[in-house]
């Protein structure tokens, strides 16, 4: 209530109690609220390293596989980490984060959250100069938006685009759209078509199109609609600079000297400023007094602390060996559970593999029948149409037919009914524990939206995954398979391309496919296949790749 109530939290005693209790009791929704309040909670207490670890102790606590499972949270939960991340300048986790979080948006169907993390990514993306890949995610939430029904939402987020095409002259035309689309349909304008002070950037990109397209009055109109009275150095600095780039057009010497001092003035205090803030941040994100109290507490209370040890070790002495036996035969417990569930996945795999053989087998029987019996029926007919004397071949031919016909039925017979088993024992393995979940997530996982993305396009000879496709499945893949995906990167083979090609394969995608999807040769797929099952399982080989995901992180595609 707090939380949502915007009210600080003061000290973590409480709400550790709360996650300690919900780590023994509570649901996976319940456990990751409890840490998500538990982050937030250092949050407020300027702590933020382990606020941070908070949220991702939160994330692990959930059960994405589940029917129930809190979306919504989980974004909010990715949205708080990315403030953090900001605010530290580390912007690669912050965008991290924020894929994370738009993901899971999608998934609570909370749109409009969706597309404020996408613009965010933006402006992180504008912070580390990847302009292009900026202004690609800012034109495709502005589609999103206007599709949404989200119009203003929409108009605001092109002051982003604003941003980017007021330092490019080639863009001008795109500007100018911009800022009429703004002018004459954002509600954020008072009765008299004028913006509060906290929007006023507006007028700076207004101004800027006027200055590059030489009006310069009405450039000089905009820049000086800038000023409000009280208004901050970082607002000041954007007003001299759009008067100075006026100025300097007209030629007007004096000018040009009063204003480039003032902005100098303006930008090295804003510079400053900006440093302090900085600092600031920074400090308060480690912020040890806490520490050097509790340091104290625990001084003062050293005497206590050694008699209760005296009598927590005799204790614990005495239960030593009753623990020690317990936890002996806990892990032969353990050890022996995991030996059955391996085996279990390793004969399950083994079963799907044999079962995809039978089909294939059955296929290649089929097509060789009905070659063989259109060379046999071709002969059967040029003896037919010849003289008498070819009676004798006739004869053999119809012969051979019969027998080419009883042996392709008994070995289709055959073929069936080891199918028709191999089916029943699949159906009865599905039912085990164990191998029924790992069955339910993988069909979650080719139902999610980007699986069925790229199975269309695998069937478009024209169509690529695109950047954002990638780290979508990745993000996805992150999500079902943590295990795989952490290996992944543990190991070395988190490049975009390897880590695709591995969620790919797990999902049956022939070599073609993945191929044409990646934009390589069969060849390149086949490499990168040999060199994830090298790294991940020791095999110099390809083609045992798929079979070693399936007994090792429990990944059975149909």
């Amino acid at each position: 209530k707090m939380n949502k109530e915007y009210v600080d939290f003061t000290t973590d005693s409480v709400m550790k109690e709360v996650a300690d209790w919900y780590d023994r009791h509570g649901t996976p929704n319940e456990r990751m609220e409890a840490h998500y309040l538990l982050g937030c909670t250092y949050r407020d207490m300027g702590e933020a390293p382990r606020a941070v670890d908070c949220y991702l102790d939160a994330v692990a606590c959930a059960d994405t596989t589940a029917a129930d499972c809190d979306f919504k949270t989980l974004a909010i939960i990715y949205g708080q980490a990315a403030r953090l991340y900001h605010l530290q300048l580390l912007l690669t986790y912050e965008t991290e984060a924020r894929r994370k979080a738009n993901r899971c948006s999608y998934l609570a169907k909370d749109t409009l959250h969706a597309l404020f993390e996408m613009k965010m990514i933006a402006g992180a993306y504008i912070l580390q100069n990847k302009k292009d890949s900026a202004e690609a995610i800012i034109l495709k939430t502005l589609d999103l938006y206007h599709r949404s029904g989200f119009v203003q939402d929409g108009i605001q987020t092109s002051l982003m685009l604003m941003h980017l095409y007021s330092e490019r002259q080639d863009r001008l035309s795109e500007l100018r759209e911009l800022i009429e689309s703004y002018d004459s349909k954002s509600s954020y304008f008072d009765k008299n078509h004028e913006l509060h002070q906290n929007r006023k950037q507006f007028y700076f990109y207004k101004g800027v199109y006027f200055n590059n397209t030489n009006q310069l009055d009405s450039a000089e109109y905009y820049f000086r609609k800038l000023y409000f009275p009280g208004m901050p150095l970082t607002a000041k600095y954007y007003m001299y600079d759009g008067l100075l780039r006026v100025f300097r057009k007209r030629h007007l010497t004096d000018s040009i000297d009063k204003y480039s001092q003032l902005y100098c003035e303006v930008n090295d205090s804003s510079i400053t400023i900006k440093d302090q803030e900085l600092t600031a941040q920074m400090s308060s994100s480690y912020n040890y007094s806490r520490y050097q109290k509790k340091s104290m507490e625990e001084a003062d209370n050293a005497h206590k602390a050694n008699i209760r040890f005296v009598i927590i070790l005799s204790i614990s002495i005495l239960m030593a060996v009753v623990f020690a036996y317990w936890v002996k035969t806990y892990r032969s417990q353990q050890r022996q559970k995991q030996k059955e569930l391996d085996q279990l996945k390793s004969t399950f795999a083994d079963t799907l593999d044999m079962y995809e053989q039978k089909i294939q087998e059955l296929q290649r029987l089929e097509s060789t029948h009905k070659k063989v019996l259109g060379l046999l029926q071709k002969e059967l007919g040029d003896a037919k149409c010849e003289s008498e004397k070819l009676k004798k071949h006739y004869s053999i031919a119809r012969k051979e037919i019969e027998l080419v016909n009883a042996t392709y039925q008994e070995d289709k017979e055959r073929l069936r009914e080891q199918i028709r088993l191999l089916k029943i024992k699949i159906d009865s393995l599905k039912m085990k524990s164990g191998i029924s979940e790992y069955v339910e997530q993988t069909a979650s996982f080719g139902n999610t939206e980007i699986l069925r993305r790229i199975k269309v396009l695998s069937a478009n000879p024209k169509e690529q995954l695109s950047s954002l496709d990638m780290a979508n499945l990745i993000d996805a893949a992150t999500i079902y398979y943590p295990t795989l995906m952490n290996d992944l990167n543990l190991k070395g083979t988190n490049s975009q391309n390897m880590s695709c090609t591995c969620i790919l394969v797990s999902q049956n995608f022939r070599t073609d496919d993945i191929a044409h999807l990646l934009g390589v040769t069969g060849q390149r797929i086949t490499n990168i296949k040999a060199e994830i099952n090298q790294i991940l399982f020791g095999e110099k080989a390809a083609k045992p790749l798929l079979g070693n995901l399936k007994k090792k992180y429990g990944i059975f595609p149909f």
